[in-house]
């Protein structure tokens, strides 16, 4: 029965030989008998679609907070507010390392099985929908390790600089070390081209990818590559397929952008991770993002809202899960392809896009389309609008890392609480978190340097 293997496989069982599956298994448990029985374990939404790893919103978005709240937090949620070299304490459970292994699990598992079960059903459009899934799932978890706990990508280096346990089994006594970046990073792309020839155009629930997902979450990773090519060809064959946009003139001010996953912009449902410093007035946004916005820029309304004086992001796309959204979403779509067109030297088409964009945003009949001199200057108006735009979704984060390269766009974060002031340099060693001290002590693979 699938309610059994499930439940089996959900238990917890620490083996020493792999610290990282801490939180899976033994396969001690009910043999799946059935394409369906895989299925529906991938739909199991608290752990692919609600556990997203919650450190790059904390630590990457344009906001802070009071004296007040930040001696409320508790000590990791300070730790990580404040960029601290070593976040979690020793024994600490790590939410951002365990989680996403525990998805990779899982997806490995219903790949081993898939064939067993299939019996001959291989090209059954069910068979090729439970494998593309599981890819995609495999590889979107890898892509969320490697933007935490690795240092951001150069191809120059990708091929010695370290990335993480590389785990394409479900076998748990199976040994891996770290891969390099390279290594990591073809396998999330391998995974997703594939998915992308495996999925179905639709599904009844969007917390279950398709192949417009996979288009999407292609174009994120390629963009944080630096492979400005391949991320256009999948942000076109993503907005080839679905180009919808919420018109902001049909929201009102002070409640989220959305009340269902039937948000037009939303494709791909994804939640946070909870951190105390995500919950409302917490976030008080950075005076400076704010002031850029003009009166005109519903966003300034739609996004914000006010508490006790202080100014605080409100407008997310979920609300089901109960945190803040992390999926993919036709903006930023229309984003990463104006971007590849600007770097492409198509000023027009850039341009195009983020104008595109925008008039969705702006109060009916004020907006005036944005003009770019040079590719250059669009480049610049486009990055802007990614601060404006991808408010509270992580995304900042990966853009922080990438950007970080050139020295035209590096930044320095800084937040002062408590009379302390807090920084994280471009490019600092910070940027690749430590991994679990347990699992550096079961495995012996090599720790992040600080």
């Amino acid at each position: 029965m699938i309610a059994l293997f499930t439940m089996c496989l959900f238990q917890v069982a620490c083996k020493k030989e792999d610290a990282f599956l801490a939180a899976v298994p033994n396969i001690q448990l009910a043999v799946p008998k059935s394409l369906n029985d895989l299925k529906l374990l991938l739909q199991n939404e608290r752990i692919f679609n609600a556990i997203e790893p919650g450190y790059d919103i904390v630590a990457g978005e344009r906001f802070s907070t009071t004296d007040a709240f930040f001696s409320g937090f508790n000590k990791e949620s300070q730790n990580a507010y404040s960029w601290a070299g070593r976040v979690w304490s020793a024994i600490s459970d790590v939410p951002e390392w365990r989680d996403p292994y525990q998805q990779i699990f899982y997806a490995n598992t219903v790949l081993y099985y898939l064939p067993k079960v299939a019996d001959g059903q291989s090209q059954n459009a069910l068979y090729n929908q439970i494998k593309g899934t599981a890819l995609f799932f495999r590889a979107k978890a890898y892509f969320s390790l490697m933007q935490l706990f690795t240092m951001p990508y150069k191809s120059s280096s990708a091929g010695s600089d370290l990335g993480v346990p590389l785990r394409l089994t479900s076998d748990i006594n199976a040994k891996a070390d770290r891969a390099t970046q390279q290594q990591c990073y073809d396998q999330i792309l391998n995974d997703l081209q594939e998915s992308s020839q495996l999925l179905p155009t639709s599904t009844p629930y969007n917390t279950q990818p398709t192949i417009i997902a996979a288009y999407g979450l292609l174009a994120r990773v390629n963009l944080s590559l630096g492979r400005f090519h391949e991320a256009l060809d999948a942000a076109n064959s993503f907005l080839n397929k679905f180009n919808v946009l919420t018109d902001y003139n049909t929201l009102v001010p002070g409640f989220q952008i959305s009340t269902s996953y039937l948000a037009e912009d939303v494709f791909h449902m994804d939640a946070f991770n909870f951190y105390i410093v995500m919950l409302g007035s917490r976030k008080v946004v950075d005076p400076a993002l704010y002031a850029s916005y003009t009166d005109n820029d519903l966003r300034k309304s739609i996004l914000y809202s006010v508490s006790g004086g202080r100014r605080y992001f409100s407008g997310t796309y979920e609300i089901n899960l109960g945190t803040l959204y992390k999926g993919i979403a036709t903006d930023e779509l229309y984003l990463i392809r104006a971007e590849c067109y600007a770097r492409a030297g198509n000023t027009t088409a850039a341009m195009t896009d983020l104008n595109t964009l925008l008039i969705k945003r702006w109060k009916t009949g004020t907006f005036l389309p944005y003009t770019a001199a040079t590719a250059d200057d669009a480049l610049q108006q486009i990055l802007n609008e990614r601060d404006k735009e991808l408010v509270c979704r992580g995304l900042r984060w990966y853009d922080l890392r990438r950007l970080n390269i050139d020295p035209k766009f590096a930044k320095t974060l800084t937040r002062t609480n408590l009379g302390v002031t807090y920084s994280l340099p471009a490019n600092d060693l910070r940027y690749a978190l430590l991994i679990p001290d347990q699992e550096i002590q079961l495995t012996g693979i090599q720790q992040n340097a600080r």
